[in-house]
C-alpha cells in the first residue's frame, strides 16, 4: 500500500488538475516498487487506485493518520510519499516510433521509461523487419531498405519469417514497456515482388501481400502502415493499397500512413489518405502531421479543416505529432527513390565515379518527379548532420556550412557524405513553424508521438526527452491537461486498451511522477 499526498493530479475525465491524496494498492504481490530513476521520475507500476481525496491545500504528515482513524480507509498501514506538488500522471503512450530497433539491441534500456513512456506503437512509416523472405537477395533488399531510411538494422538475432515468429522472438526479450506492432508495407512488397519492388505490383503479388498481412494481423499486429514518401511504397498505386486495406478492415485494424508528401503536396496527400480510408472503411491514423517548408506553412489550416470535415462525415480519423519543429531521418533519405532503388553499393559507387549519374541525382533532388524532396523543400542551412560514423568532425554542422568548408555546391556536399559514409549518417532538419506546431498540438484529434529513431550514437532529442520537453515547453500555451490527455487516455481509447490511462478510483494504471 502507498499513500501519495500532495500530488498534482491531471483529471483525464474532465479538463482540470488539482491537488490530491491517493491511496494505491500494488496489484502484483511481492514486487518491489521501481526506484526513482536518475532523471527524478518515479514510476509506480501496476497499482489499483483505491481512493482519491481532493485537497484544498497541502496536507501535513499527520493527514494520512487522521484519515485512517476516520474509518474511511480500508487498510491499517501504508508507506507515505509526499509529492510536494509534483504531478502524478498515467504513463504515456508513444503512438508513433521506431524503438523496436532499440530494444532488439538492448532490451533492458530504460531511456524510454525515463521519459514517462510506458507504451509504444512501432512498425510505422511502412517500415518493418517482418516478413523476411528465405531468399538471400530479398533479405539484403529489406536490410538495405531499412538502413537507407532508419540507419539501423538488428544484427546477431535469431532469424524469423513472418510477424508471428518475430513477435515470439521479441516477446522473449526483457522489455519493460508495452509494445504494439504495425505491419509495414515495404517488407510486404519486398517479400512478394522478388528482386525488384520499385515498380507497380502485379495482381498475383498483391495477393501474396494480402496473405502475409492477414497472417500478421491474425498473429496480433495492430494494423498496417505505409510510407508513400519512401521507396518501395512510393510505387504502390490505389488498387494495391485498397486491396491491402480490405485485410485491415476484416481485422478491424488501424491504417497508419506517412503521407506521400508533407510539403508542396501536403493537402493533396492528406486528401489521398482520407480517400483510401473512406473507400476501404478503415480507421485512419495520419503519421507525424506537419507541413514542411517555409512556403507551405499556410497549408496547415486547410489540412486540419479537411481532416475535421472527414471526421464530421463519420470517418474514424486521428493524427499524431512529435513536439519539435525539426525532424530526423537518415541522410540517404534525401536521395530520389529512382537512385535508392539501385541499391546502396551501386549508387555509392556511381555517385563517386559517374559524373552524369551524379548530375542526374542532383537534378532530381531539386526538380523531383513523382516524389517529395526534402533537399528542395528545406534550406540547406537548416539541414544538419545529426550523427556520422565517417564524418565525426561534421556533426552539428549544417549542409551549407559543410559545403562552404569544402568549397563545394551544397548538393555535392550531401552526395559526397552519402557516397563516402562507411557506417551510419543521420540528419536533423528544421521543417515547420512554432505557430503551426502549436496549432496541430492543440487540435482535439491530435495524439502524442515521438517518431523516435535510434541510429548511430547521437540521437535527436525527441528520442530521449520528448515527453518532458512537451510538458515543460507547451503547458502554458496548450494546457497540461490537454497535453497529458493526448498522450494517455486519447491514445488508449484509439488503441482500445484495457488500461484507459485515467486515474480514477478502481482503475489499474501505470503511474509516473513528473516535476514541471
Amino acid at each position: 500500500m502507498i499513500c501519495i499526498r500532495n500530488a498534482k493530479l491531471v483529471d483525464n475525465v474532465s479538463s482540470s488538475s488539482y491537488l490530491a491524496c491517493l491511496i494505491l494498492q500494488k496489484r502484483r504481490k511481492g514486487e518491489k516498487d521501481e526506484d526513482s530513476c536518475e532523471s527524478g521520475f518515479s514510476n509506480f507500476s501496476d497499482y489499483d487506485v483505491l481512493k482519491i481525496i481532493k485537497l484544498d491545500e497541502p496536507c501535513d504528515a499527520d493527514f494520512f493518520k487522521r484519515f485512517q482513524h476516520s474509518g474511511d480507509l480500508p487498510l491499517t498501514s501504508a508507506e507515505t510519499v509526499d509529492f510536494d506538488g509534483d504531478y502524478l500522471l498515467p504513463s504515456f503512450i508513444d503512438f508513433h516510433c521506431h524503438s523496436e530497433f532499440l530494444y532488439l539491441r538492448d532490451p533492458t534500456i530504460t531511456i524510454r521509461r525515463d521519459d514517462l513512456i510506458g507504451g509504444e506503437v512501432v512498425g510505422n512509416c511502412g517500415i518493418s523487419i517482418y516478413p523476411v523472405s528465405n531468399d538471400g537477395v530479398q533479405r539484403k533488399l529489406l536490410r538495405d531498405n531499412v538502413l537507407s531510411i532508419l540507419g539501423c538494422w538488428p544484427e546477431g538475432l535469431p532469424e524469423w519469417r513472418g510477424f508471428g515468429q518475430f513477435k515470439r522472438v521479441f516477446d522473449g526479450l526483457p522489455v519493460a514497456n508495452h509494445i504494439k506492432f504495425l505491419q509495414g508495407h515495404s517488407a510486404l512488397r519486398i517479400a512478394a515482388m522478388g528482386g525488384n519492388a520499385n515498380r507497380k505490383a502485379e495482381k498475383s503479388e498483391i495477393i501474396k501481400m494480402q496473405r502475409m498481412l492477414d497472417e500478421a494481423m491474425g498473429s496480433g499486429a495492430l494494423g498496417f502502415s505505409t510510407g508513400l514518401y519512401y521507396a518501395p511504397c512510393v510505387f504502390a498505386d490505389e488498387s494495391e493499397i485498397l486491396a491491402l486495406l480490405e485485410v485491415v478492415r476484416e481485422h478491424d485494424g488501424l491504417f497508419a500512413i506517412h503521407r506521400r508528401e508533407e510539403g508542396n503536396g501536403g493537402l493533396a496527400s492528406t486528401a489521398e489518405a482520407i480517400s483510401y480510408a473512406k473507400k476501404a472503411k478503415v480507421r485512419l491514423q495520419i503519421s507525424h502531421l506537419k507541413a514542411i517548408g517555409d512556403s507551405n506553412q499556410n497549408q496547415v489550416d486547410a489540412i486540419l479543416d479537411m481532416i475535421d470535415k472527414a471526421h464530421a462525415e463519420g470517418l474514424d480519423v486521428a493524427f499524431d505529432q512529435y513536439p519539435y519543429v525539426y525532424g530526423s531521418t537518415s541522410l540517404a533519405s534525401l536521395l530520389p527513390p529512382q537512385i535508392l532503388s539501385d541499391g546502396e553499393s551501386v549508387y555509392k559507387f556511381r555517385l563517386m565515379n559517374d559524373a552524369s549519374y551524379r548530375e542526374k541525382t542532383k537534378s532530381l533532388m531539386m526538380n523531383p518527379l513523382g516524389f517529395e524532396s526534402i533537399a528542395q523543400l528545406v534550406r540547406h542551412d537548416r539541414i544538419f548532420i545529426q550523427y556520422s560514423d565517417s564524418f565525426g568532425d561534421m556533426i552539428g554542422k549544417s549542409i551549407a556550412e559543410i559545403a562552404s568548408l569544402w568549397n563545394k555546391d551544397s548538393l555535392d556536399a550531401i552526395l559526397d557524405i552519402i557516397a563516402r559514409e562507411n557506417g551510419i549518417c543521420t540528419m536533423r532538419d528544421l521543417t515547420q513553424s512554432e505557430e503551426n506546431l502549436l496549432k496541430i498540438m492543440s487540435h482535439p484529434l491530435s495524439i502524442y508521438c515521438t517518431d523516435a529513431l535510434f541510429a548511430g550514437k547521437i540521437w535527436h532529442d525527441r528520442s530521449r526527452n520528448a515527453s518532458r520537453h512537451m510538458l515543460r515547453s507547451y503547458s502554458k500555451q496548450v494546457g497540461i491537461e490537454n497535453l497529458v490527455r493526448r498522450a494517455t487516455s486519447r491514445s488508449a481509447e484509439r488503441l482500445r486498451l484495457e488500461d484507459k490511462k485515467k486515474i480514477i478510483e478502481g482503475a489499474v494504471v501505470e503511474l509516473v511522477r513528473f516535476k514541471l
